[in-house]
């Protein structure tokens, strides 16, 4: 009698695990009143930051998930263009991301296709400065707000406890009112960003062995 071949190990991806993630942003940040026309203007910039999560890996292929994200953007993830009155110059600075999501992902052995969705938050300023000078004028007004977040991604178990990803990301923050101090304007202020980040995890635990 010859014995059966010993099965192929299938890679199980449960486990809590920590990482470093770095990118780019690139989004819009439109000013609009009520009495005036908009003023629109694109926001870019790199961001680098760190991810917390755990996995779930169901009898099959289907991996759930929790995630969070935090990104600082280097220096800032900013942008700026004439304001509604061309003599001053409307800016945005996002300093800070988060997100918080919930993912589902398929597997085929080290590999994993996921999406994820769920709250995100940012940080930034908004302010105006004379065009001629470039002195501030009016500001800055400081920009804390909610919002959502939809992405999806690829990750891939390279060696051990390691993996690397590659993901898209679409964070909105809705429509907010403010005012700059010092200027009469008030000012609905609609924001999203786009974001294209690659990471770096490291599982902890007994992972990456069959169920």
């Amino acid at each position: 009698y010859k014995t059966s071949p010993a099965p192929v190990p299938i890679f199980n991806w449960t486990g809590f695990y920590v990482g470093v993630n770095g990118g780019y942003g690139l989004g819009q940040s439109d000013w609009r009143s009520t009495s005036l026309a908009s003023s629109d203007r694109h926001i870019k910039g790199i961001l680098v930051g760190a991810t917390i999560g755990y996995n779930w890996q169901l009898a099959n292929s289907w991996v759930l998930g929790l995630e969070g994200d935090y990104d600082g953007a280097q220096p800032h993830l900013k942008g700026q263009g004439l304001c509604i009155d061309p003599t001053f110059t409307c800016g945005t600075n996002i300093n800070e991301l988060a997100t918080y999501t919930a993912r589902l992902g398929y597997a085929w052995d080290r590999s994993l296709l996921y999406m994820k969705a769920g709250g995100a938050w940012e940080s930034g300023q908004q302010y105006a400065n004379v065009t001629a000078t470039g002195v501030t004028a009016f500001g800055p007004s400081k920009d804390d707000r909610g919002g959502w977040i939809v992405g999806a991604g690829w990750e891939y178990a390279f060696a051990g406890n390691w993996s690397a990803k590659v993901e898209y990301d679409w964070l909105g923050f809705g429509i907010r009112t403010f005012a700059l101090p010092g200027d009469p304007t008030v000012y609905d202020h609609y924001l999203y960003v786009q974001a294209v980040k690659f990471g770096l995890n490291y599982r902890f635990g007994d992972w990456g062995k069959s169920p």
